[in-house]
Order: C-alpha cells, then structure tokens, then sequence
C-alpha cells in the first residue's frame, strides 16, 4: 500500500501495518483496511482538506470513496464516530455554522474557512436573521458546492417546483435593514452593468460599436427580477426519473434531417427549433451545457489553454466543481458520462486518469486526434486507461454506446447518463455498417447555397464563388457527415432498447441534440462554424420521454444554457441562481411560455489556433450575436454591424441595416448590450427585454 508515512512518534512507526491487537493496545478503533483512526485512516487525514463527498479516493488507499454525508457513519471505515469529528465522518462542509466556527483546525485553509463562517454568523446575528429549519450551513468562500445533500428529496408533488424559495428568514423588526442592503446591491449591479458595457470585451472589444458604452449606461434598466415561472404537479403530471442526454458533435440542422431515423424523432417528441448555442466552438459551448452560463460568465473562451479556454482553463477556474453533475450527485443522483468531455482533456493533468468531480460511471477518450478518427483511442474508465484498436468492433461509436447500454442496465433509479458522442465532426468517421448509406446525400441547395447576399461584411465580401470541382468535393465531404450521424441514430436505438429491456423506459426522457452547427458552401463559404449565422448557431433539440408532448415544435426562443436548469428541476433539484439559463419544463408542460425570453445571444470571444480540430482558415472577426425571433442583431469587433429579416430572409442571406428603422436597431443594440453585460438573474431580465 502506498501513500504518505505516519508521522514520526504515531504508535506503528513509518512502515509497520497494524496488529490486529493494535487497537485494544492504543485504545482506538480500526478502520476496515487495518488501519488505526489514530494512525492512517485517509478518511480522517483528509478531513482537514474538505475532501469533496463525490470525488472518491484512490483506490491504492484502500477506500472505496469519500464521505457521503450520512450523518455519525464514516463511509471509508463504517465506524460510527472519528475521534477528531465527534459528529461522525462528515464533510467539514456538511456541519452546521456552529461547529464549524468552534473547529482547531490546523491548516491555513481550515482556519480562513473558520473565520468566513464566524464572519457569517455575526452577519446573522447583527442583522437578526434566522436560520431556515433543515437548512445545513450557509456557502462558504471557495466552496461552490450546494450544502442542502442532506435535506430530505423533494417529493413528486414539489419535483417541478423551479422557483427559488429563500434560504434565511428575516426578523420582523430587522426588515429596513435588508431592504436598504438589498437597494445598494441593486445599485450596484446597475453600475456595474454600466462599466461593463462600457468595456465591452476585453481589450479587443472595447471599441466595438460607438456609443454602446454609453447605450449600456443610460439606457438600460432593467428593473426588477421576476422569478421564474413555477410548473407544479397539476400541470405537468410526469414519471420522469430518469435522463439519457445523446449529445452530437456539429451536427447542423440540414444533416439533422438527411437522416431518416434522426429526422423521424421529431413526431415521437417534443422539438425546439429555434435552440441557439452560446459559442458555435466545442468546449466553451459544452461548458455552457454544463454550468447554464453564457461565455462571458464562465470565460472558457476557446478549445486551447494557450487561448483561455479548454479543459485545463474549466479546471483551473474551478468551474468543474460546481456543474450539472454536482447537483445531481447532491441530490443522490447517480451521474454517468460517456463520450468526448472537453477539449483538451487530460492536458496538464497530473494524473491522466483523472476524473472529474461529481461523476459515478466515468469513460472518456484521452487521446483527442485518435478520439476524431474512430480507432486506436485510448478511454478513460473510472480511472483506468485502456487502448483499442483498428478492427470493426474498436469503433469509438459502438464502443461507448455499448458502454451505455451496460450501465442503463445496471443503474439504480434516479440516473442522468451523459452519451457525448463525436460524430459527425470532421474527419466523420463512419462505421463500417454505413458506408454504404446515404449515397446520393449532398450539400442542401438553399437560396443561400454559393451565393453572395446584399450588404456583405467585408471579412466574406472578396469570397468568390466556388467552382463545379470543389463543390464536388464538397459534396462527398458532406455524404460522409450523414454517413457518419448514423451512429447517432443508432445511439438512440440502442437506449431504447437498453432502457425497455431494464423496464426503465416508461420514467426516462431521452434527449437528442447538439454543442454547435456546421455550414457548407452556403454564402460561399468553404466548410466550418464559428459564423453567427443559422448552420452553425441554431441546433436541433428534441424532447422524448413520458408525458412529453408528441410532433411539438416550440418556435420559442432557447439556448444551450437552459439544458442544465431544465435537468436539474426536472430530477428534483434546481440550479443555483447565478446560473443565466431558463428551465424548459413550462414547455414540456404546456406547450408554451408567455412570460419566456426575447432573445438570446452567441457569442465568439476566440479563435482556433492551427492544430486545433477545429481550425479554419477564414476566420470572421469576434462578435456577438443576438437572435430573436424576426430579427438577427450581430456587431464585431471591427465595428462592422448585420441585421437580417427572418421573416422575410430565413436563410439570413440580405443584411438590411442600411434600410433598417434606426429605432429598431437602437432596441436591438440596447439588448444585446444588456445580455452582453448580464450575469445569473440580471440575464433572465435582459433577455425580456422588448425589441
């Protein structure tokens, strides 16, 4: 057994393993690996380091994973008390404010942690502020993860229930207090929006448009925040216990629908046409999914750390801590991922079997050029490394959707099980079943297929038309994209399959989607993303599960960033408040939403560096772009602005901003300020705002 020696003068020495007798000699209980609580518990020596309750411990320490919140039970020893915590093995996190504020710890990160709680408990005493019944312990400073895993479950009347019931009570003579502290905040966020909007970006940005600044200041206000809209029981009676999220790697709308099978789900659920994504980049949208944030609120801006983005800078943040899969796992949600994580995933890492918090079933690529070709990848599997080959049966595809089928089989209820496959981004690799598929599949020719619009920005204006050749070319690339999202459709037949066998299907949603789109040839523009444009922004999404509205399309406006708030309330939790998305659940209820957002904004705050799977060498300025339901708002950072009718150009081909009411575009411009600037409630009010 390896690991770290006692200390010098401890009663076995620095390498002896314990008698049995040992514990009657010392007076002390021993843990199930041997080991004395005096001496070589991990359980009890990593008390100190606020080991987080769902990142489990190497197993070399004998272990099988770290404490799990029961109240008086060491989950590591099973011992009912440690003689440092006379509470039991908890986390220190998981003890009231009380204890913690008495707690001798030793380490400088014990004793900053006890002087924010004693901070805390002097802001409740001196404000006469109660703490709720039930409630466990107020955040701590570096501490983002929720502290209510202990609170009992939420019952199925109360499941849907998304609003944010408030975690103090306030004396009744005290009420002026927090009413003047609540109007100074107010005035802050205020200023603050203000200064932001006047920045913009960062450096690059500041100029962006003239004036947006002072727009941003002026004439923004934003007024109230509403809470968000509540779906009890009676409104959305559901079974629901259940997630399996098939998330797609670039696949647009326009392949989306040249496969059969894909394009057939929509009359089984319920689909949301108009779902635009955060940043048509991989990482720094799939970050978006899991934090509900936009790019500016999470800032992974790119696929590289060298770039401020990729896995390394979501670590770095200590963004991955406090996701989707902690507030599952808080909830006592079984969590399993599979399939592409985040770029760049394992660089930097010291350990390249490392697995994020907040995960129980854990297999992810770790090599990423092997991981786009389908063969000769190595997989991470709950903190083992194993290579596959070249054969048929090593096909990255099949490979992890066998893995789900095996966990859907075997996972306790409630499960969220994550199936992040890499098809069909390029190179697309195609499992050999399909080669022969799709054979006369080819570029969709739309009113914008090789052709210039009126009013081009200047960075595509020079772009000639491509020639009989290269469309060709084109083509055949294309036919091996739908080649290639085939294994998507396979990925849901297999889970239905999975989950019908294991009766689970009747209390599962199954969700189909995508991290960002894909343009072809349209506008002139060779293969790629990263435009503000329909093919690379707006996604399909489809909703099936039981008591989910069947052939629905919902028109309204959503964003990736809604998929973690949804999930969240839908498996008895709720993300927390600074998260900028919307659940979906009104939706799935009714329908509709007539209080639901405006607009939305995508964002580009990077650009792919060569090396990167996804770099192109046409690259449009940075900008952002706001996308209501008529109209397509997008400004760079040159200055350049674009504004396209939907209405009466769906395919965002004629930018009509010189013809445009200036009134129109000064609302537009006030909105995409506003959302550019927002964070956690203040998005959900700028979102609102009339255009």
């Amino acid at each position: 057994m390896s690991g770290r020696p006692p200390a010098a003068g401890w009663p076995h020495g620095r390498h002896r393993r314990p008698a049995q007798g040992d514990a009657h000699r010392h007076g002390r209980d021993l843990c199930r690996d041997g080991y004395s609580h005096g001496c070589r518990c991990r359980l009890k020596r990593l008390g100190n380091r606020r080991r987080r309750r769902d990142r489990p411990l190497p197993a070399r320490h004998g272990h099988s994973g770290g404490c799990r919140g029961i109240p008086g039970v060491c989950a590591g020893c099973g011992r009912r008390r440690c003689r440092r915590w006379p509470k039991g093995g908890r986390c220190r996190r998981d003890l009231s404010d009380d204890v913690r504020s008495r707690s001798r710890a030793r380490t400088t990160r014990g004793r900053r942690a006890r002087r924010h709680v004693r901070f805390r408990l002097g802001i409740r005493s001196g404000f006469g502020i109660e703490r709720r019944s039930g409630y466990v312990g107020s955040r701590d400073a570096g501490d983002p993860a929720s502290h209510d895993r202990i609170r009992p479950r939420k019952t199925r009347g109360e499941r849907f229930v998304t609003d944010l019931p408030p975690q103090t009570a306030v004396h009744p003579r005290k009420w002026w207090i927090v009413a003047v502290t609540a109007g100074v905040t107010s005035l802050g966020i205020v200023a603050a929006a203000g200064i932001f909007s006047a920045s913009a970006w960062s450096s690059p940005h500041r100029d962006i448009t003239a004036g947006s600044g002072a727009v941003g200041a002026l004439d923004i206000n934003l007024g109230p925040v509403p809470q968000q809209a509540v779906v009890t029981d009676e409104q959305f009676q559901t079974e629901i216990d259940n997630i399996v999220f098939i998330l797609a790697d670039d696949l647009d709308w326009a392949t989306f629908r040249q496969v059969p099978r894909l394009n057939a789900l929509q009359s089984k659920g319920t689909t949301f046409t108009n779902t635009t994504v955060t940043d048509s980049l991989c990482c720094p949208s799939r970050v978006s999914i899991l934090r509900g944030q936009y790019v500016h609120n999470h800032k992974v801006v790119s696929n590289e750390p060298a770039s401020g983005g990729g896995w390394p800078t979501f670590y770095r943040l200590g963004e991955e801590k406090d996701c989707l899969p902690t507030w599952l796992s808080a909830k006592g949600v079984q969590t399993a991922f599979m399939g592409k994580y985040l770029n760049a995933y394992p660089d930097g890492a010291k350990n390249p079997a490392y697995v994020p918090p907040g995960w129980d079933r854990w297999v992810v690529p770790v090599t990423q050029p092997e991981m786009y070709r389908g063969y000769g990848y190595t997989l991470n599997i709950d903190g083992t490394l194993k290579t596959y080959g070249s054969k048929p049966k090593d096909f990255l595809g099949d490979v992890l959707v066998g893995e789900a089928s095996q966990y859907i089989s075997s996972a306790r209820e409630p499960f969220y099980l994550q199936l992040s496959l890499t098809n069909p981004h390029r190179p697309s690799p195609v499992a050999v079943r399909h080669l022969e598929s799709n054979k006369y599949a080819a570029i969709p020719r739309s009113k914008g297929f090789n052709a210039a619009g009126l009013n081009e920005p200047a960075w595509r204006s020079g772009l000639s038309a491509l020639g009989p050749r290269r469309l060709a070319s084109l083509d055949k690339r294309w036919r091996e994209r739908v080649q290639s999202a085939e294994t998507v459709a396979d990925a849901y037949d297999a889970v239905v399959a999975a989950l019908t066998k294991a009766g689970k299907l009747d209390r599962t949603l199954i969700v189909i989607g995508s991290d960002n789109g894909y343009h072809s040839a349209v506008r002139r523009l060779p293969p790629g993303k990263r435009t503000p444009y329909l093919e690379d922004t707006v996604v399909p999404y489809v909703f099936i599960g039981p008591d989910v509205a069947a052939g629905v399309k919902v028109p309204s406006m959503t964003s990736t960033i809604d998929l973690g708030p949804t999930f969240a309330a839908l498996l008895g939790t709720q993300a927390p408040q600074w998260t900028d998305g919307r659940s979906l659940v009104p939706f799935l209820a009714r329908g509709s939403d007539e209080d639901w957002r405006t607009g939305v904004i995508s964002e580009s705050m990077s650009q792919a560096r060569p090396g990167d799977p996804d770099y192109e060498t046409l690259k449009p300025p940075r900008f952002t772009a706001l996308r209501t339901e008529q109209w397509v708002y997008v400004e760079y950072e040159d200055g350049t602005k674009e504004l396209y009718d939907r209405a009466t150009d769906p395919d965002e081909l004629d930018n009509v901003l010189p013809t445009a009411d200036p009134e129109l575009v000064k609302s537009l411009n006030r909105q995409l300020v506003a959302l550019r600037a927002c964070a956690g409630p203040t998005c959900r009010v700028a979102d609102s705002l009339p255009n």
